[in-house]
C-alpha cells in the first residue's frame, strides 16, 4: 500500500468525515461508548483513502452548511406539509410526476435524488441519463428540483457541469 499523501481539499474532506461520523455517533449512542467509536471512526478515514480516493471533491464548509441547514428546513416544512394533507378531511393531494433535467454531474447529482427522497412529500422514481423523474403529493416541484440543485452545487468547490 502507497503511503497517505493528501492534499489540503482532501485533508478538508478527511476532516469533515470524522465531523459527520462523530456527530453521527453521539447523535445514536447519546454520547455513550467512545470506546468503540473512536477506533471506528479511524479505520473508516483509512478505509476511505482506498475505497473513495477519486470521488471526493473539495467540500466548501460554508456551501455544505447552507445546503445542511436547506435541507433541514425544508424537510419540516415538507413534514408539516404532509402532516396537513394527512389529517385534512379532504385530504388534499396534487400527486403529480416532474421530469427534471439535471445541469450538474457527479456528487452533487447524488446528493439531489438522495435530498429529493428524504423530502417528505417528494420521491425520487427513476433516472434515465440526465433526467429524474420526481413524484410529489404537493404539486408541481420543478422550483424545488432547481433550488436544491444550485444549492447542492454549491457544496463543492470544484464544479462539474453536464457536458
Amino acid at each position: 500500500m502507497s503511503p497517505i499523501r493528501l492534499d489540503r481539499h482532501a485533508w478538508t474532506n478527511k476532516l469533515l468525515l470524522a465531523a459527520v461520523l462523530t456527530l453521527l455517533w453521539f447523535a445514536l449512542s447519546g454520547g455513550q461508548g467512545w470506546w468503540t467509536a473512536l477506533p471506528a471512526i479511524i479505520l473508516i478515514l483509512f478505509a476511505s483513502h482506498w475505497l473513495l480516493p477519486e470521488t471526493l471533491k473539495p467540500v466548501s464548509l460554508t456551501g455544505l452548511l447552507s445546503f445542511s441547514l436547506y435541507f433541514i428546513q425544508r424537510s419540516i416544512l415538507g413534514g408539516l406539509d404532509v402532516a396537513w394533507r394527512a389529517l385534512h378531511p379532504k385530504m388534499p393531494l396534487d400527486i403529480r410526476q416532474h421530469v427534471h433535467r439535471f445541469e450538474v454531474d457527479g456528487p452533487a447529482r447524488t446528493i439531489i435524488i438522495g435530498s429529493l427522497s428524504l423530502m417528505p412529500g417528494t420521491l425520487s422514481v427513476s433516472q434515465d441519463g440526465d433526467q429524474l423523474t420526481v413524484h410529489s403529493i404537493s404539486g408541481d416541484v420543478a422550483h424545488e428540483c432547481r433550488r436544491l440543485e444550485q444549492r447542492a452545487q454549491g457544496v463543492f468547490l470544484v464544479q462539474e457541469q453536464q457536458p
